[in-house]
């Protein structure tokens, strides 16, 4: 299997930024692994195959989320301190998640047609780490969201 083309740095700082209504920047980060991994997204294709998978930390999901819907800094804050992001958080950032989607949907020339299914918060499951260990393609990030905390995201294309 050939690896799949990853979208670019660029690219997710630009789709971020139009989400958000920000200028967001994106840069490279260390992979996110262990404990540091708060949440779990999993793409699938047509056939209901998981061929891509996000790592966020709990940063990604607070800032994020907030960031989407402009709510104030102290529920992140908040958040980031207690683990523990809120309902709306975590659907704000599955929000940002689907969207990104469309960053996966053109790979190597090919329409692949990928969706999130929905946002875990939490590690992988076992099934899932086991995959992890081998990818065919990844790229890892750091997200400078105006006015909120720095947030990691990394994005894993599974063989």
């Amino acid at each position: 299997m050939v690896a799949p083309v990853m979208p670019s740095l660029e690219a997710f700082g630009n789709l971020a930024g139009m989400l958000v209504g920000k200028k967001v920047k994106t840069t490279k980060a260390a992979p996110l692994v262990g404990p540091s991994i708060r949440g779990v997204a999993t793409y699938v294709d047509a056939t209901g195959a998981v061929i891509f998978v996000a790592l966020t930390d709990v940063a990604f999901i607070a800032s994020m989320g907030a960031a989407l819907a402009m709510i104030p800094l102290p529920s992140v804050t908040e958040a980031i301190r207690s683990g523990k992001p809120s309902d709306v958080l975590v659907e704000n950032a599955y929000e940002v998640l689907n969207v990104a989607a469309s960053l996966l949907n053109d790979v190597e020339g090919a329409t692949v047609h990928v969706k999130v299914t929905k946002l875990d918060i939490g590690a992988p499951t076992a099934e899932l780490a086991k995959r992890l260990i081998k990818p065919a393609a990844r790229i890892d990030l750091a997200f400078a969201i105006p006015g909120y905390p720095d947030a990691r995201l990394s994005l894993v294309a599974l063989s």
